[in-house]
């Protein structure tokens, strides 16, 4: 950099894999250093073929390392014979010219470095000195060099004997030298006399001979070798002509010397920091752009939640952003194999499809998933002029990805020739892959309202259907079952006998329209369910006596001939609880029926007993059973107790209501439905009914009480005069109720432990926390209903309910009144 100024030029840096550019790469390469308009390039020594193709096209070349080629537009160093033979000296003087030598040469592929070195050395051993050497072959890195010398050493049949000590060891290189010197100290062939030498003046090397652990090194100067490559750069830039090759500046270095050496280094490096000001100021540039420009994708890309992502004011924000004129967006139409150009405006022209065969850059780039930059389409190797753009001059396409999914291209154009290196074009892909990721979840999202729309709708239509469907069966069922019953009547309201047969079919045809009702009553209990008009009408129920009938008169209708034995097990004294009798009736009918469907012989038994504040009702049989993959989902509509494809078997066991309804039913009454089942051994259904007016939902409803007070002035009057702790909990729950609070959460905010906060809060208040989070979220909801029109959604969010559902559940049990109901008549 230091010697570019002085020159007044222009250094840039160009990164590109020498080894893989072969092909259309090395045309797209050349490309590159046109648009950068280079007039030399320099660089570490270069493949051949690739090398020659650069010289050929007329760019000249500055090798930093030694290279057999030769052309008027190219120079090189020359001296690392020169290099070797001065350490060979060194050497033959040091051992006063006897003993063994070492020789660690780089690995085996013979390179002009590795040549030139090697033989220089040789030389000067083989033509004066009486030395014998031995040359090991390693890999030029230290790790690399060790672990081969260790591996190669200790085999069987090791290239000289390493128990012998050296009277030296030569490296090629610094780290070849060091990394022989340890094996060798560890293997037992280098000992204190054994002089150490290499190549290059490496710091490592030098701090070494400092501590005496190696005797000397070549320095190679590796400032005078940068000096002399932006010096010959100069020359050919300027027109001059270039010569074979400069020299190396060469340099003993050794105990004598190596504190000099290590000064100028120092120095050197010292004066690395404010001569790569300036470069490393351009790249955070980039890379703060790069930042700002992803940041706003990210920021644009979360309208794709709305609905409302422009994809292509995002490709344009990229282009302007990169100083680009026009930025197209295409997207890829794999069926039809083309890219079709999108526009805000559709009735633009630009928009027709360009089959892939067409596509010239375009498919270029999509096929191999790559950035293409063109820096001058005037003048360019790889691509002719395309017609469509006939102002573009500078041109980058890049692939918009979504993993492994081709999704589109980005194509950036530009009036006015643009430099572009391979960083900034790494820069762009990665952006165009963001902009996939937004494309793609604008597409999910897009996709995943539609289909919520059509569930939605579909919903709507089934409830519907079921509702009306229901209702105009109905009228003629009750005709048929009217006629059907007042037809069986004794005496015959017709005087007329009827013939047995006749009254077979007659009982055939009422029992057929009476299952035929019971379905269509499950089917209208089903879909004002699931739209939230489903109600019950509690009122005091003696258990006892209500039980016992239902066992007498439900029982004699489910009672078949087989050997099932139906039994009722009731405790002595059972409470009378809250509940709407009809409802009650209904749950048990169809649980009760279910244990006659599935159980062929055995018993059946419904029982119910007494706890501390809930009634525990039961429905046990020693039928069939239930697998346990059904289980978790049979209290799912339409779902039955046997997995079955047989129609027979279908139409005995139902269509799978019984249980879904009678969970509904069960809910609204706050009470609680569970079920326990072994496959082969029976089923129990368990009812676990609560007893006092707080825990029964619909028993009480305290907004239907005349006189009663709102929930919010009960919940003030609940918490008055309470401890501080419990206060502290108050207001924690009054700020966050719209929050998710953990009971850990809770316990921090007040500083004490989550039992003893539960504890302390149920003895100040008769509540649990959680009892009284809820009531004060449903006083919030109330407050809602009364002052907004939110939605019950929008509603149930506001006041930390994540389920509308659940939230709906909450508020029957504690105002005794779904939400809709409440907005309506407080309205």
């Amino acid at each position: 950099m230091q010697r570019g100024q002085q020159h007044n030029l222009e250094i840039v840096q160009v990164a590109f894999d020498d080894n893989a550019v072969v092909g259309d790469a090395a045309v797209e390469l050349l490309d590159e250093f046109k648009a950068q308009e280079l007039d030399a390039l320099i660089t570490h020594r270069l493949p051949r073929r690739l090398g020659l193709f650069l010289l050929h096209a007329g760019l000249p070349l500055v090798y930093t390392e030694e290279t057999n080629l030769s052309h008027p537009l190219l120079t090189a160093p020359r001296g690392l014979y020169d290099a070797a033979q001065m350490a060979a000296a060194y050497l033959k003087e040091a051992c006063q010219n006897s003993g063994h030598i070492l020789i660690v040469s780089g690995d085996e592929h013979q390179t002009p470095t590795l040549v030139t070195r090697l033989s220089g050395f040789l030389a000067f051993i083989n033509e004066q000195s009486n030395m014998n050497v031995d040359v090991v072959y390693a890999p030029w890195r230290y790790t690399d060099a060790r672990a081969t010398l260790q591996t190669l050493l200790a085999g069987d049949d090791p290239p000289f004997d390493p128990t012998r000590p050296v009277a030296a060891v030569f490296g090629l290189s610094d780290p070849l030298a060091l990394a022989a010197r340890d094996v060798g100290r560890a293997m037992g062939f280098v000992d204190d006399r054994t002089k150490i030498a290499g190549i290059n003046g490496d710091p490592l090397a030098l701090a070494a001979i400092v501590a005496g652990q190696m005797h000397a090194t070549i320095e190679t100067g590796a400032n005078e070798l940068g000096f002399n490559a932006v010096d010959h750069a100069y020359m050919a830039a300027t027109g001059n002509p270039l010569p074979t090759s400069f020299p190396y500046r060469l340099r003993l270095v050794t105990q004598e010397n190596v504190a000099q050496v290590s000064s100028e280094k120092l120095l050197a490096i010292a004066e690395l920091p404010s001569r790569l000001v300036d470069v490393n100021q351009r790249q955070e540039q980039q890379r703060l752009r790069h930042v700002e420009t992803s940041l706003a994708i990210t920021a644009r890309a979360g309208a794709a939640l709305v609905g409302t992502l422009d994809i292509h004011e995002l490709a344009e924000l990229i282009g302007t952003d990169y100083g680009y004129d026009q930025a197209q967006l295409l997207l890829w139409d794999d069926d039809a194999k083309t890219l079709i150009p999108w526009s805000p405006r559709h009735n633009d022209a630009s928009t027709e499809p360009i089959p892939l065969a067409e596509a010239l850059m375009l498919g270029h780039a999509l096929l191999q998933n790559r950035p293409i930059y063109v820096p001058d389409c005037t003048s360019s190797h790889r691509f002719p002029p395309d017609p469509r753009w006939p102002e573009t001059r500078s041109r980058v396409t890049v692939p918009i990805r979504h993993g492994q999914r081709r999704l589109g291209l980005l194509d950036l154009h530009s009036h006015r020739r643009l430099t572009r290196s391979r960083a900034e074009l790494d820069a762009l892909q990665s952006l165009a892959d963001q902009l996939g990721g937004a494309l793609q979840n604008a597409r999910l999202y897009a996709n995943a309202l539609a289909a919520k729309g059509n569930a939605e709708k579909a919903d709507q239509l089934k409830t519907r259907l079921l509702t009306n469907v229901s209702h105009e069966l109905r009228t003629p069922l009750n005709i048929i079952l009217g006629y059907s019953v007042t037809a069986l009547e004794e005496p015959n309201p017709y005087s007329v006998e009827l013939p047995a047969a006749l009254k077979r079919d007659l009982h055939h045809i009422q029992h057929s329209g009476e299952d035929l009702m019971q379905l269509i009553n499950d089917l209208l209990d089903l879909s004002q369910a699931e739209s939230g008009t489903l109600t019950v009408y509690p009122e005091l129920v003696d258990l006892q006596s209500f039980l016992t009938d239902l066992f007498d008169t439900v029982v004699s209708g489910l009672r078949r001939e087989n050997d099932v034995q139906w039994q009722l097990n009731l405790a002595q004294r059972l409470p009378a609880i809250m509940a709407d009798p009809v409802r009650l009736r209904q749950i048990l009918y169809n649980l009760l029926s279910n244990a006659a469907k599935f159980t062929d012989h055995g018993r059946i038994t419904l029982g119910a007993k007494a706890r501390v504040d809930e009634v525990h009702i039961w429905v046990e049989d020693t039928g069939r059973g239930i697998p346990s993959e059904l289980i978790v989902q049979i209290f799912d509509a339409f779902v039955s107790a046997q997995a079955t494809n047989n129609p027979v078997d279908r139409r005995q066991e139902g269509i799978g209501l019984g249980l879904s309804i009678a969970r509904q039913l069960t809910q609204l009454h706050g009470a609680q439905i569970k079920i326990d089942s072994l496959l082969g051994s029976g089923t129990t259904c368990h009812l676990y009914w609560p007893l006092s007016e707080e825990k029964s939902v619909a028993s009480s409803p305290r907004s239907s009480q005349p006189g009663s007070l709102p929930l919010a002035i009960l919940l003030d009057e609940m918490t008055t005069g309470v401890g501080p702790l419990v206060k502290r909990a108050v207001d924690y729950i009054h700020t966050h109720y719209a929050d998710e609070i953990s009971r850990q959460a809770l316990a921090e905010a007040v500083g004490a432990s989550p039992a003893y906060v539960t504890r302390v809060f149920r003895e100040q208040t008769g509540l649990t926390p959680w009892q009284y989070l809820n009531r004060y979220r449903v006083a919030q909801a109330q407050r809602l209903l009364r002052e907004s029109d939110a939605t019950i959604t929008e509603i149930a969010g506001l006041t930390g309910f994540n389920d509308s559902a659940y939230f709906s559940r909450i508020f029957r049990r504690e105002c005794g009144s779904s939400p809709n109901t409440f907005r309506n008549q407080t309205n």
